[in-house]
């Protein structure tokens, strides 16, 4: 198996090194490099090597022509920032090659639909890098939503806040693409796992309100902190879900909760904990804990984007999904006031 690489950061490095890590010699690994940075990124650590090349025994290309001159794929991992997505997208399906790209796909709703149409002309796999999918967290908070075991919902609360500066602390954060809007940065699009988490539990809403604020200390010209309120109608049942997301709070959260007519969930993605509480057997929490840590979710990941590569598994494309995404925070920003 043949994979190329367009991005070498963060992570860029995190997907090279677990497939190297889960398939060793059986994958032959490419880039494409318009940087000579030799930082070998690691758990956030930078540590600076003689050749990054020569450290991850890979081939490298000056540009994308160069490398389907000398190779066929069997996969494309785009991990550039956000606002290259979409062009490196249809470049590569120019080629009929599976593509992983890092969320978001795109930074708008009519470079997704693009993309989506020249898609259907392939028999390519286009997959969107939401992991949280794969947390066994998520999924059993997924499982209790959907049977409807606890009643219909009565509110949800979602918040994703964290601290820019710490997340690449090797680089100056105010010139990477979080920070940058120019390059897709801001909470919405950065942090879009929580919609993508939302979407896929709820489905869009009916109705949206919104505000955002700046903290000018940051230094940053993307969206920084943005609190949403959705209404949901469904039926005769409706609700209403609050969203914060922030790159502003020095410690980081990360949650979620739901309330039932019968019941409550605490998630914590960041524990990796969740509470549920189902009055109809008892007041007393009953506790679900995960021990697989970050890295091993981005693991079951690959694997299962590997493993629908190596059958032609397209079930495992979720673009229109990604599209709603985007959808919701069109609305979002939108809704801004």
């Amino acid at each position: 198996m043949k994979i190329l690489f367009l991005g070498m950061g963060s992570i860029g490095q995190r997907h090279l090194q677990n497939i190297q890590f889960l398939y060793g010699k059986d994958v032959e690994c490419f880039a494409v490099r318009n940087t000579s940075h030799n930082n070998h990124i690691k758990d956030g650590i930078a540590t600076t090597v003689k050749d990054l090349n020569e450290y991850y025994q890979i081939g490298a290309f000056d540009t994308l022509d160069r490398a389907f001159d000398e190779n066929e794929y069997d996969a494309v991992f785009i991990t550039n920032p956000s606002s290259m997505h979409s062009k490196t997208i249809l470049n590569c399906l120019d080629f009929d090659t599976n593509i992983f790209v890092e969320k978001p796909l795109c930074i708008s709703v009519q470079e997704a639909e693009e993309i989506r149409d020249k898609l259907t002309n392939t028999k390519s796999i286009l997959y969107i890098g939401y992991q949280t999918h794969f947390d066994p967290i998520f999924k059993k908070a997924k499982e209790l939503i959907t049977s409807n075991e606890l009643g219909n919902v009565i509110s949800a609360r979602f918040e994703w806040c964290t601290f820019l500066p710490d997340h690449h602390k090797y680089e100056d954060y105010r010139t990477g693409y979080a920070a940058r809007s120019d390059l897709g940065g801001g909470v919405l699009l950065g942090l879009s796992h929580e919609i993508d988490m939302i979407y896929s539990l709820f489905g869009m809403p009916d109705k949206f309100k919104a505000i955002e604020s700046k903290n000018i200390k940051l230094e940053i010209d993307a969206d920084d902190t943005v609190m949403a309120l959705c209404g949901y109608s469904k039926g005769v049942q409706s609700f209403p879900l609050s969203l914060t997301l922030s790159y502003s709070q020095v410690f980081e959260t990360r949650n979620f909760r739901v309330q039932f007519e019968s019941g409550f969930i605490d998630c914590d993605l960041n524990s990796g904990r969740i509470s549920v509480i189902d009055r109809n057997k008892s007041e007393a929490p009953e506790i679900f804990e995960s021990n697989m840590s970050r890295n091993e979710i981005f693991i079951a990941q690959m694997k299962g984007f590997i493993d629908a590569v190596n059958c032609q598994d397209i079930s495992i494309s979720n673009i229109n999904d990604s599209i709603n995404v985007l959808k919701f925070i069109e609305n979002i920003k939108k809704a801004i006031t």
